[in-house]
């Protein structure tokens, strides 16, 4: 392989998923762009998609911290080769396991019974999403409100919101996700003047106050635009073997042949 049309493939899919969710959420911050009488309330049950603004944002998110984590690892997924020593290891566990001590037999009993040892077998394609997400703001040069020396909050972070807003559609602890409403005394301010106050805005995707995180919604569009620049621009800077990885697994993905 090793080829530009890989490069293409890659950043155009990247492009694609990026403007994609910087689109939709961009319908909600158009609505507050609209005179105070025709803004969502309360009254109305009508929220201002906070929620799915920022479970849309960590999804793509995510996806650029996997292909980061690919980009610096090697390969940083469960390919065939780890899949396979997995496999024969388990089976090695399988035959020892009823000549193991009472306490280890009865242990592999209940993994075994409930389906939870065949989990150690990862599927083709998985990636550790917390570690990929440490490993992107560790690497992205810009600040976003977070500690890069500090895995353990960054992981908190992640567990807090992606894993919150996945599994139970709210954070998973003390988590805020907050958007920002201009002083109507001010006037009416177009979405397109908005966004270009977000974007020079000195505020921060992520703040803390206390023991409590928050998201800033309209500022993580500006980071994750910057992050999205800043790895296209690593994509044309990484080697052809490198960007095989990437290819491969994303083109298998695609083809539904795996798990992201």
């Amino acid at each position: 392989m090793g080829n530009e049309s890989n490069r293409r493939f890659i950043k155009t899919f990247l492009d694609e998923k990026v403007n994609w969710i910087l689109s939709d959420t961009s319908a909600f911050e158009f609505i507050r762009s609209l005179r105070p009488e025709h803004k969502p309330s309360s009254s109305q049950n009508v929220g201002g998609g906070n929620l799915l603004s920022a479970l849309g944002l960590l999804a793509v998110i995510n996806l650029l911290a996997k292909l980061n984590y690919i980009l610096e690892n090697n390969p940083g997924f469960a390919d065939d080769t780890e899949r396979a020593r997995l496999q024969d290891a388990l089976k090695q566990v399988r035959k020892r396991a009823p000549y193991s001590e009472p306490s280890l037999k009865e242990a592999f009993s209940i993994l075994e019974s409930s389906g939870r040892l065949d989990r150690v077998i990862p599927r083709w394609g998985e990636i550790n999403e917390t570690r990929a997400f440490i490993g992107l703001i560790q690497d992205f040069p810009q600040d976003i409100g977070l500690d890069k020396n500090n895995a353990q909050e960054l992981e908190y972070v992640w567990n807090l919101f992606r894993n919150g807003l996945t599994h139970l559609f709210s954070p998973q602890g003390k988590g805020s996700i907050v958007t920002i409403d201009m002083d109507p005394r001010l006037g009416i301010f177009p979405l397109s003047v908005r966004k270009e106050m977000f974007r020079q805005s000195t505020d921060k995707a992520f703040q803390k106050f206390g023991s409590t995180y928050a998201i800033f919604i309209p500022i993580m569009w500006r980071d994750l635009e910057e992050m999205h620049k800043w790895l296209s621009l690593k994509i044309d800077q990484k080697r052809d073997d490198q960007i095989d990885l990437v290819y491969v697994w994303l083109n298998k993905l695609t083809a539904g042949k795996g798990i992201p």
